[in-house]
């Protein structure tokens, strides 16, 4: 999710597993970045604060209640190379690339931000 292109890096790393090996992925869900809180905390963060300190602040009231959790907002403002990944997009890449069906680690956990998955090379 950090990368230029998520799929192009995705692709990498399966070339790398061996059949019967196991890959471990964890990239951002739609849900909470594409969230109407993210997007409007997003657009005030770049559009409306203009000085460094103005954004300090912002940040501040962000995590007012949250303060352990304050770098995950920071990044959550800044997500330049934080892709969103859908489920089906997920599925599709280990389709192509010689995995099983990935079993999503974390699908009951309610408001997630990323999804973990877990995938055998076939």
């Amino acid at each position: 999710m950090c990368t230029h292109d998520p799929r192009l890096a995705f692709e990498n790393i399966a070339r790398t597993v061996k059949r019967g090996g196991e890959l471990y992925c964890m990239v951002y869900a739609p849900t909470y970045h594409s969230s109407e809180f993210v997007l409007r905390s997003r657009r005030r963060y770049h559009r409306e604060l203009k000085t460094a300190e103005e954004r300090a602040a912002f940040l501040d009231e962000l995590t007012a209640n949250d303060r352990e959790n304050a770098i995950n907002y920071q990044d959550m403002l800044n997500t330049f190379y934080n892709w969103t990944i859908d489920e089906a997009t997920l599925e599709g890449w280990c389709s192509a690339y010689g995995f099983s069906k990935p079993v999503f680690l974390n699908a009951q956990e309610p408001h997630k931000g990323a999804h973990h998955i877990l995938a055998r090379k076939l």
